[in-house]
């Protein structure tokens, strides 16, 4: 898992080195996978719950009961809807690497993820058809 150490530290940029582009970077990097890009302006909370709940390139996302090997989590940070993803990670128990203003980019595990206020995980696994 030393390829985790490319991204550890990175600083979250709004709209540029953000959730999403650390999904896309690892998806790429990792599986040969190109998601699509999504840009969404994370200070604009209506917008990025309407980008989460309706983002017509999510429709290649399949929930799942339980976490598998970079499979998306979706987190909902005290709300009933996704507001921030992150990519599971079957390591040391099981670890989210994501990305977000206040830490730049982390790999922890859940009890972590929850106290900085990501609750209510839901794993999704990529069902599309776009690899390159």
């Amino acid at each position: 898992m030393d390829w985790i150490l490319n991204y550890l530290g990175k600083p979250w940029v709004n709209g540029e080195q953000d959730c999403w582009w650390l999904v896309r970077s690892t998806y790429r990097d990792r599986l040969n996978i190109e998601l699509p890009q999504i840009v969404v302006d994370a200070n604009n909370i209506r917008a990025v719950l309407d980008t989460l709940a309706h983002h017509e390139h999510l429709k290649d996302w399949q929930e799942i009961d339980q976490p598998e090997d970079m499979c998306l989590v979706f987190f909902s940070g005290g709300r009933n809807r996704p507001t921030h993803v992150a990519l599971y990670l079957d390591v040391d128990g099981g670890r989210y690497l994501h990305t977000y203003q206040r830490a730049g980019c982390v790999c922890e595990p859940l009890s972590a993820a929850e106290r900085n206020g990501w609750t209510s995980p839901r794993y999704y696994r990529y069902k599309g058809s776009n690899n390159k």
